[in-house]
């Protein structure tokens, strides 16, 4: 079960930081 949780918490932070990059890379070209 717990490597159950550590594989989706991984996709999860990978995903997350996925749109971080896109939604900073945005701001950044609006300013």
């Amino acid at each position: 079960m717990d490597y159950i949780f550590n594989f989706l918490l991984s996709v999860m932070a990978g995903i997350a930081g996925y749109y971080i990059c896109k939604w900073l890379d945005r701001n950044h070209k609006d300013s």
